[in-house]
């Protein structure tokens, strides 16, 4: 598992330019989330045992030409996080 990356003092933590605000947030969203352990650095943020039980969300969004305008790895302590799921049944495709 790798550690939260550290953005330095004043720089944003998005890497890619803002959208005009006309457009809608994002087009799509790729998603996944897996079970780790903590290592020092999340230990430490999240206030948990050393090795205990993490949930990993990565995310990847991209606007309408495919391009990516968002990412970012989230890590929620085990014994505190509950996953949501809604599913809807499409017939667009």
């Amino acid at each position: 598992m790798r550690p939260p990356r550290r953005w330095p003092a004043g720089r944003r933590c998005t890497p890619w330019p803002r959208r005009p605000a006309a457009e809608p947030p994002f087009e799509r969203a790729h998603r996944s989330v897996e079970a780790d352990l903590a290592n020092d650095t999340v230990t430490s943020a999240l206030g948990c045992a050393p090795g205990a039980a993490v949930l990993v969300m990565r995310s990847i969004s991209y606007d309408r030409a495919g391009r990516p305008i968002e990412r970012f790895t989230g890590f929620h302590r085990g014994d505190r996080s509950r996953l949501n799921v809604e599913v809807f049944h499409s017939t667009d495709r």
